[in-house]
């Protein structure tokens, strides 16, 4: 929903305000009542059990209280604990878990036909067995609080009602946490005016479910990671689903039924993001109103086969749907040049005009020539007089920008008998005179009005009759009145009633102030019905807040502020009618003469209706005041504070205040996990990262790497999860790849990361490891080292002492010798990373004639490299030729190949030493790789033998006295540069020329290896 217009469901990182209030009734059922209590020490559900059947064979109908023992795991096999009526269950840290063989349908059953029973702050683990973990068939009057379930093998909770006919059942799920069940995390069928306020449910099939149900509302509850659906309601009729968030579900809200079961439930301010759909419609003549979906929805809005026309009134992003009842109309906050309805045209009529009959001829005029179309009419002007009300027809969307100045007797915009109209912005002055609405409709349906101020229509202090500053009068569903605002009128704020032609019904009133009128902010009139008053502010009126009367029904007024009124939420007939099955839940009435008030007139009655969880504060008379006439009004967990009495009459009331607690949820934790731990020659790769439960808002930016207590960059690493719960943050070999100690860090506070339950994380996590890739040999030792190394490990030789490596390896982390000498006897013992000498240290090969390679090449000033009688590969990018040939010159030493530095050979200098011409030949292919070896004057190829192929490289290479620089490809034998007769002296006078392999005997490469 556009920002400002309705209440914010959530924080952009997800987190959710309560709305429910911990209540602190002095009674549970009645002042004065018996009560025994059960305060279990044996941990056993059969000694618990057996406790209860006890006391109720001792007295049939007293109030029980079981307090489970504390911090204790009860078990449960074959038979679950059983309540029945009159019965409040709690714990404290107590959890009943099934037993591994467990065959019990629940692990909590209330009976059937049981009425006012409390189930609180437990934890049922279900451990997938296939069983409920709380159950209740066919049960009315249920509170259940703060109960954490899990991994049901069925539902996590699971409360069936009376019928959806049936009335007296005001079922509530409160607090609550549901995850991980192979059904629905919390499942009510058959019930009317239950109440599912403040739950999260996730990773189950679906989150929350409501069915074959009516009159119920899902209020402020969290469904997120759910596999078929997030909130899932089928074959309900005039339920309200208000201020919910959808994360992550495969469709946020589904609404299944048919056209004829699924029928005039609201869908209200819910926030749908990520996701496949965020939702799903069937049914018909369900209302959508202010709804937001985020931009990372696959599909906001789908359509179910079969499904008839829905009522989608969208003020924000345009939402589509084939054969549903499409309408978004421009309004203030997002004056859009859209589609505003599907089925017609758009025709928009900017006027200046600075009268309101000026404005009527304008509209009148583009209506007779676009009859069928929809008329944007945009009133520019700063000022406008009405000097005559401006009827408004079907199809017709007003935008205000100035202020219309009333004249006495004038209404600003009426209409009678039309739909899909809609008024926006802008400021109507009543001009303190009186005896006409701001607003008037007739007979309408399909009408918006938001984000109007509308003032001055009277002063408070005297009543006028005909003076209610918004008026209804036989309207039908929905007609909104959203984020507008209402000061001063010598009647009614907003005014719905029946009347001759219709009763009336399918209102919407959300997130409106209103003040200083002398009777009410909000009137339920004669015969509204399936109406929603929800987050209004309604304060300072001469007589109610919320005034429910003379007939109304099933209307639900929701999170409404009403303060500073003589009564804040009056349910009273004093003229006609029942007022009958109203529900009032999560209101705060502060500063009123009294809070909640139920009664009617001698002859009438008001009965039937529901008070949950409303605050009732600083009343100067009453807090709730149940009169006569009226039964069954029932009252249920109340907050009182402040109150002269919390309790005046009580006699159309019946109470149940099970006991109820802070709230003590804690937010998921974290564990990470690197791949290699503790200390290891092998970098880390990756580090496993495991939340309790699935989170939202986490990323890399909440992670930080040291090394050494020094700051690592994670730029190149990635994190990734399939679940939200378990992420792995990847590419971490290059950056761990150097020793020391790492310490991964993970700072909850202040990251924004929330947990699926709308918990902000504040417990931070570590990681540590530590890498020690380092062989350390003391001067003066040998260490034979035959360890098969893979993977990312790396190697550091350190110590003046000899290191020698025996075996074959796959490692690609590459070799650091720091110090002292390191000997390779196998040609792939180093891997295929890279190898790197520090100043003064060495590297022999004894890997006979074979070849090395490597990834890259470092030598330091005065390191070296012996490669013996075999030779090395650096690959392209690894080595440029004139480091190369730097390094190559120094180990030559004039041609006696014992250099202290650079690259030597001593098989070549103890052949130079005995009067033989041997040498380190070199290839440079082109391809940028390097390869050397040990060789004979002549061995262009390097393959051990001087040959034809040879001959035709040094004759074919047309070098020899061309004074051109020369390799020794090219039969620069002696690495001067130059192609000369000193080259083919050396090649002459070997006399190996067809005399096959010049390489040293086996016998010589072992007795190299006695004397390493």
């Amino acid at each position: 929903m556009l920002a400002g217009l309705l209440p914010t469901v959530a924080t952009d990182a997800g987190v959710m305000t309560p709305a429910y209030v911990v209540p602190n009734a002095t009674f549970v059922q009645q002042s004065g009542e018996t009560v025994t209590t059960i305060n279990d020490t044996s941990g056993s559900i059969a000694t618990v059990q057996t406790a209860i059947n006890s006391a109720r064979t001792a007295n049939a109908s007293r109030l029980i209280v079981v307090n489970l023992k504390a911090n204790t795991r009860y078990t449960v096999t074959t038979t679950p604990l059983t309540l029945g009526s009159n019965v409040c269950l709690t714990g404290s840290g107590t959890t009943i878990a099934a037993a591994a063989s467990a065959s019990a349908t629940s692990l909590v059953r209330i009976s059937a036909g049981s009425r006012n029973v409390a189930v609180s702050r437990l934890a049922l683990d279900g451990g997938l067995a296939a069983l409920n973990g709380l159950e209740a068939p066919g049960v009315s009057r249920v509170n259940v609080d703060q109960v954490i379930v899990q991994s049901a093998g069925q539902d996590g909770i699971f409360l069936q009602g009376l019928g959806s006919t049936a009335y007296d059942s005001e079922i509530t799920v409160t607090r609550c946490e549901a995850a991980n069940s192979v059904g629905a995390g919390i499942h009510i069928v058959d019930a009317t005016q239950a109440v599912v306020l403040d739950v999260s449910a996730y990773g189950n099939a679906r989150g929350v479910s409501l069915e074959t149900s009516a009159d119920s509302l899902i209020a402020n509850s969290r469904a997120s990671f759910n596999t078929t659906a997030g909130i899932s309601l089928s074959a309900t009729t005039r339920c309200k689903v208000v201020g919910n968030l959808c994360v992550a579900n495969a469709v946020g809200i589904a609404n299944a039924g048919t056209t004829t079961s699924s029928t005039y439930n609201f869908f209200v301010n819910n926030d749908f993001r990520t996701g496949a759909a965020g939702f799903s419609m069937a049914g018909q003549a369900n209302v959508l109103y202010g709804n937001t979906f985020a931009a990372d929805l696959t599909t906001p809005l789908s359509i179910a086969s079969g499904a008839g026309a829905n009522r989608i009134i969208s003020t924000g992003p345009a939402l589509t749907g084939s054969g549903q009842e499409i309408f978004h109309p421009p309004t203030a906050a997002n004056p859009h040049t859209q589609a505003v309805m599907a089925t017609a045209g758009r025709v928009d009529v900017v006027t200046a005009a600075t009268t309101l009959s000026g404005v009527q001829a304008a509209y009148d005029a583009a209506r007779a020539a676009n009859a069928t179309a929809v008329i944007v009419l945009h009133l520019t002007a700063t000022r406008i007089t009405g000097d005559a009300t401006c009827v408004l027809g079907s199809r017709t969307c007003v935008l205000i920008d100035g202020t219309i100045a009333l004249a006495a007797g004038v209404t600003a915009f009426s209409a009678s008998g039309d739909g899909f109209i809609s008024v926006s912005g802008g400021v109507i002055d009543g001009g303190s005179t009186t005896g006409r609405p701001g607003l008037s409709f007739e007979n309408c349906s399909r009408v918006v009005v938001e984000q109007v101020t509308l003032r001055n229509f009277g002063a408070k202090a005297t009543r006028v009759t005909n003076s209610d500053v918004i008026a209804f009068s036989g309207c039908t569903t929905p007609c909104i009145v959203a984020g507008t605002t209402i000061d001063g009128g010598a009647a009614r704020g907003i005014w719905t009633k029946g009347n001759s032609t219709s009763s009336t019904g399918g209102y919407i009133f959300a997130g409106n102030t209103i003040s200083n009128c002398n009777m009410d902010g909000i009137d339920f009139d004669v015969t509204t019905s399936n109406s929603l008053a929800y987050a209004n502010t309604s304060r300072g009126n001469i007589r109610y807040g919320v005034f429910v009367e003379e007939g109304a029904s099933l209307n639900t007024v929701f999170a409404n502020t009403c303060s500073s009124n003589e009564i804040g939420i009056n349910v009273y007939s004093s003229v006609t009618g029942t007022t009958i099955r109203n529900s009032l839940v999560a209101n705060v009435c502060d500063s009123n003469q009294r809070g909640i008030r139920f009664g009617a007139a001698t002859g009438l009655e008001t009965s039937h209706n529901f008070a949950f969880n409303n605050t009732l504060s600083r009343s100067t008379a009453k807090g709730l005041d149940a009169q006569s006439v009226g039964t069954e009004n029932y009252c249920s967990q109340q907050s009182f504070s402040g109150n002269v009495a919390d309790i005046g009459g009580t006699t159309g009331a019946v109470y149940f205040n099970s006991a109820s607690f802070a709230a003590t949820a804690t937010a998921a934790t974290t564990v990470m996990t690197p791949s290699v731990p503790g200390t290891s020659a092998t970098p880390v790769g990756s580090v496993a990262i495991t939340f309790s439960k699935p989170v939202t808002g986490f990323g890399l930016g909440d992670l930080t790497l040291t090394r050494g207590g020094l700051p690592v960059s994670l730029a190149g690493a990635t994190l990734t999860s399939t679940d939200s719960q378990r992420y792995t943050l990847g590419n971490l070999s290059a950056v761990t790849a150097t020793d020391g100690a790492y310490v991964l860090t993970f700072t909850a506070t202040g990251a924004g990361v929330v947990d699926a339950a709308g918990q902000s994380l504040t417990q931070n996590a570590t990681a540590n490891w530590t890498l020690d890739t380092s062989i350390t040999v003391p001067a003066g030792q040998t260490i034979i080292d035959s360890t098969v190394r893979s993977g990312s490990a790396r190697i550091v030789k350190r110590g003046a002492g000899t290191l020698v490596l025996t075996v074959a390896a796959t490692f690609t982390g590459g070799t650091v010798v720091e110090a002292g000498t390191l000997v390779v006897r196998d040609a792939v013992a180093l891997g295929s990373g890279s190898l790197t000498v520090w100043a003064g240290a060495k590297v022999q090969l004894d890997i006979g004639s074979a070849q090395m390679g490597l990834a890259s090449l470092a030598l330091d000033a005065s390191a070296r490299l012996d490669v013996g009688a075999g030779g090395v590969t650096v690959a392209s990018g690894g080595l440029s030729l004139a480091t190369f040939r730097q390094w190559l010159a120094a180990g030559r030493n004039g041609g006696t190949w014992d250099g202290l530095t650079g690259i030597v050979s001593s098989v070549a200098a103890a052949s130079v030493a005995a009067g033989a011409t041997r040498t380190v030949g070199w290839i440079d292919d082109g391809t940028g790789s390097i390869t050397w070896a040990f060789a004979a004057p002549g061995d262009t190829n390097l393959d051990g033998m001087l040959d034809v192929l040879d001959a035709a490289n040094f004759l074919g290479s047309s070098a020899y006295d061309s004074g051109i620089s020369s390799s020794w490809m090219e039969g620069d034998f002696n690495d001067d540069g130059l192609v000369d007769i000193l080259d083919a002296a050396d090649l002459i006078a070997g006399g190996l020329f067809d005399a096959g392999s010049y390489q040293p005997s086996a016998t010589d490469a072992t007795r190299r290896k006695q004397r390493a």
